[in-house]
C-alpha cells in the first residue's frame, strides 16, 4: 500500500485556530481540516507546509513547533499527516481548496465534522 506524506498547519490567531472545510466533490469533501497538503519529493515538511499555505490561502506563515503525526489507512493509500503549529500576520480570507474557512476556539473543534487524520490533533489541542 502506498503512503502519502502530508503536512498541515495549526494556525494560531490569539486564542483561536484556523480550520477549513474541503470543497465538495474532492476527497474528504465537506469535512473540516487544518490546512496543508502533500509533501513533494524535493521538500522538507516545513517547506511543503509554507508552500501549501501560500498556494491555497495566499498567506506567508512561519512554521513553528512539531505537534505530531497521524496515520490513516484508506482502501488504496495510507495518509501520514504531520502537524505543525504555525503563525501568520495575515488571516486568510479564502482558499483555493476549501469552501469555507473559520477561526474557532480549540475547545470547540469537536463540534465540527473533521477529517479522520486531523482528529488526534483536536484532542491534543483541547488539552492545551
Amino acid at each position: 500500500m502506498k503512503t502519502i506524506e502530508v503536512v498541515c498547519g495549526v494556525l494560531k490567531y490569539d486564542s483561536k485556530v484556523l480550520i477549513a472545510r474541503r470543497n465538495p466533490g474532492i476527497s474528504n469533501g465537506g469535512l473540516w481540516e487544518f490546512p496543508g497538503g502533500k509533501v513533494e519529493q524535493h521538500e522538507t515538511h516545513k517547506q511543503a507546509l509554507k508552500r501549501e499555505l501560500q498556494e491555497e490561502m495566499g498567506i506567508t506563515a512561519e512554521v513553528l513547533e512539531y505537534l505530531g503525526e497521524s496515520l490513516t489507512t484508506g482502501t488504496t493509500v495510507q495518509i501520514n499527516l504531520h502537524a505543525y503549529f504555525c503563525v501568520s500576520e495575515t488571516t486568510p480570507k479564502s482558499s483555493t481548496d476549501h469552501a469555507m474557512i473559520k477561526l474557532v476556539e480549540p475547545r470547540d473543534l469537536g463540534d465540527f465534522n473533521m477529517a479522520e487524520a486531523d482528529v488526534p490533533f483536536i484532542k491534543q489541542l483541547a488539552r492545551e
